[in-house]
């Protein structure tokens, strides 16, 4: 799910036993980027990402954070470099989303970065997640959806009906799956993402911003000013 506005500081919280509460503790990120994008690959090793391009790392659990890369902007593409996705496969493996739909992967732990898409179009890489059930990377577009089964060697396109600006997708297995986006609509897959059908609006909000499926039944989503909703009947 995407992390939004994680502005100026990290921050990560630690159980308290004896009172079971959760205390904050702001990490410094020695940068005032806008985060936008962030995952993990296992307890310890993550990544985060937003606009000038910039990507921290840490390898101990959000504890510290250093430079990864600093991904360069386009030559006449505004904000081509405002990374809005990111997968953290493993130590090597990294793919980086922008919002003007550039995508770009490194095999080497961030010694050499290579574009593998670009659409030319703006607010269209507003989104990334991975499938651990297919193994399926998937993009969010303005209007569409790219996916690659190859870490973006090759790609794939569909539409999404009845979403434009494709915020989030939630996979629960291997077929099913949920997208969220513009007019507070939400989509459905049954075939791993080759095709989605419109579920409609969900009521009381008209951006959602966030979605994850605990399975394909039970579903929660989030959208603006402070909207959050619940279904446990798909």
């Amino acid at each position: 799910m995407k992390i939004l506005a994680l502005v100026f500081v990290l921050l990560m919280f630690t159980p308290i036993a004896a009172s079971s509460q959760y205390i904050w503790e702001a990490q410094n990120s020695g940068t005032s980027s806008e985060f936008r994008a962030m995952d993990f690959f296992d307890i310890d090793n993550g990544i985060v990402g937003g606009n000038n391009g910039v990507v921290l790392k840490t390898t101990d659990n959000g504890e510290n954070w250093t430079s990864f890369t600093t991904l360069p902007q386009l030559n006449g593409v505004s904000n081509s470099n405002w990374v809005m996705g990111a997968y953290y496969k493993d130590i090597n493996n990294v793919m980086l989303a922008t919002r003007t739909g550039v995508v770009y992967t490194t095999t080497d732990g961030g010694t050499n970065w290579n574009q593998v898409y670009y659409s030319g179009v703006s607010g269209s890489g507003l989104s990334l997640e991975y499938n651990s059930g297919s193994g399926r990377i998937f993009v969010g577009r303005s209007n569409d959806v790219i996916y690659t089964d190859d870490f973006g060697l090759s790609w794939d396109s569909t539409n999404v009906s009845g979403l434009n600006f494709i915020e989030d997708f939630s996979f629960p297995n291997a077929n099913q799956g949920y997208a969220v986006g513009s007019s507070g609509q939400i989509a459905v897959t049954t075939d791993g993402g080759v095709n989605w059908s419109s579920m409609g609006t969900v009521p009381g909000t008209s951006y959602l911003t966030g979605v994850h499926a605990f399975d394909f039944n039970n579903v929660i989503v989030i959208g603006l000013t402070g909207f959050i909703s619940t279904t446990n009947d798909g």
